[in-house]
């Protein structure tokens, strides 16, 4: 079953690393993200459906995240030993499939 992690921003707009250190073969991650200039576009498109980054409780679907015109959406497939480098200001969301990891995160 997949586990997500709901969109939204790291603290004091610093930026995040995310390392995965060790998975079961078929796991990753699914990383969508924002570039740092574009936050208040991301923002107005969380607001458009109703929720607020600040509250960290939403999900937003991907077909409305990528179909947007406003901003561009980086996707990224992390697997064991990936580095994941989050953008300042960066908003995002993951999504956790195939199985069980363990990462280390730090801003």
């Amino acid at each position: 079953e997949n586990l997500f992690t709901q969109g939204h921003k790291d603290i004091c707009g610093s930026g995040g690393h995310n390392l995965m250190v060790w998975s079961e073969p078929a796991a990753s991650s699914m990383w969508f993200m924002t570039q740092s200039l574009d936050k208040h576009l991301a923002q107005a498109l969380w607001t458009r459906c109703g929720q607020s980054l600040d509250d960290d409780n939403f999900w937003i679907p991907l077909d409305c995240l990528i179909q947007n015109r406003d901003f561009n959406v980086m996707v990224v497939d992390q697997r064991q030993g990936d580095l994941v480098f989050i953008p300042p200001d960066g908003i995002h969301q993951v999504v956790n499939q195939g199985g069980r990891s363990i990462r280390v995160a730090w801003n």
